[in-house]
């Protein structure tokens, strides 16, 4: 071969070598969604909904890069149906999931199975009960663990029992494009159920008398209130520094979830979305203590804190109402991916970038 031809093939080779060099190294970073439903939790025991800073501080600090909801609501006050509407984009009559036996048709399209055929490895991790495969919420998940453990004495359950499994699963994926929804009861009753050492700091915050401590006394006679160990307060007070010990729990799995994002350089890129699927009635109306029965704002009002990637539109507060349809919707339209058809919801990020709803 001429030795010209041969300089030549060598400048080609060392182009192209260059060129892929240069593209491996503007590769985009990959996608991230991180969903998290902390069940059972009412807006304002958070400090960015105006508690004390003691109880939700990784949380509060997240919204400080985030969008903060002041009117998110669910579409049921109940879980099943909730966390359904939450990942079909579907009000709970379209999708059918409203109590136990109902399971999800194959022909709706959920938010895990649109991800997934965008590239995404989908990871879900949930504390089980109404949040479990047998009602199809593990469809289009790669990894779906709802494994609770037996509830005899020492059970560890809540962000305890799923953070392990979650990092490990992250660990295996931690160049994909992800998608993980983690479900946990940390708040949910009884809620002397946490851990002991913060329910004690908890338990050492003073106590106000309440006018519906009352309905705590007639409340303790109904049986559903024995079995959640409602009977045990002599205050709503009380009650309420428990309640917010689990809250405070749910807070720490949260910060460790965003700390392996950091640890990670995904952070910045990250959607993280912190919600839950309802509220609680704390005998707001003198007729219960716990939810799936009331359509009022203690019931049916949530958070919703939203960290988009770049962390555009940070420090804003959004007034107007948006529900957990809206919630799919909104993921896929972060990433520019193709809406479902039957999503009966609407893409919030209108809301952030001047347009009506």
């Amino acid at each position: 071969m001429p030795r010209r031809t041969v300089v030549a093939v060598l400048l080609l080779v060392a182009a192209i070598a260059g060129g892929t060099a240069l593209s491996c190294s503007h590769r985009a970073p990959p996608r991230t969604i991180f969903l998290v439903s902390i069940d059972t939790l009412r807006p304002e025991r958070l400090g960015v909904y105006g508690n004390t800073p003691d109880v939700s501080p990784r949380i509060d600090e997240l919204a400080k890069q985030s969008v903060v909801f002041d009117q998110a609501l669910a579409n049921s006050p109940y879980t099943l149906p909730s966390h359904m509407t939450m990942l079909t984009g579907l009000d709970p009559v379209a999708h059918g999931v409203k109590r136990d036996g109902d399971v999800l048709s194959s022909r709706v399209t959920t938010l895990a199975e649109q991800l997934r055929s965008s590239g995404f490895e989908c990871g879900a991790f949930t504390d089980g009960g109404f949040v479990s495969a047998g009602y199809g919420f593990s469809q289009g998940f790669h990894v779906f663990d709802d494994k609770r453990d037996n509830r005899e004495e020492g059970a560890v359950n809540g962000f305890k029992r799923i953070l392990p499994r979650a990092t490990a699963w992250l660990d295996s994926h931690s160049d994909d494009d992800l998608f993980l929804f983690v479900h946990t009861f940390d708040v949910h009753a009884p809620y002397q159920s946490g851990d002991p050492d913060v329910h004690t700091r908890f338990r050492e915050r003073p106590v106000q008398d309440s006018p519906q401590d009352y309905e705590l006394f007639r409340l303790g006679f109904m049986y559903q209130h024995q079995l959640l160990k409602i009977d045990q307060y002599d205050r709503i007070g009380e009650l309420l520094n428990d309640y917010d010990s689990g809250v405070n729990e749910a807070d720490t799995g949260v910060g460790a979830l965003v700390d392996w994002l950091s640890a990670h350089g995904r952070l910045e890129d990250a959607l993280v979305i912190v919600v839950s699927d309802h509220g609680e009635s704390f005998a707001d109306h003198g007729i219960h203590i716990g939810h799936g029965i009331g359509l009022t704002d203690d019931e049916i009002h949530i958070p919703l804190v939203m960290k988009l990637p770049r962390a555009e539109a940070a420090g804003r507060r959004i007034p107007g109402p948006v529900d957990l349809t809206d919630l799919a919707p909104t993921v896929l339209d972060v990433f520019g991916l193709p809406p479902v058809a039957e999503m009966q919801g609407e893409s919030m990020l209108g809301l952030l970038r001047g347009r009506s709803r």
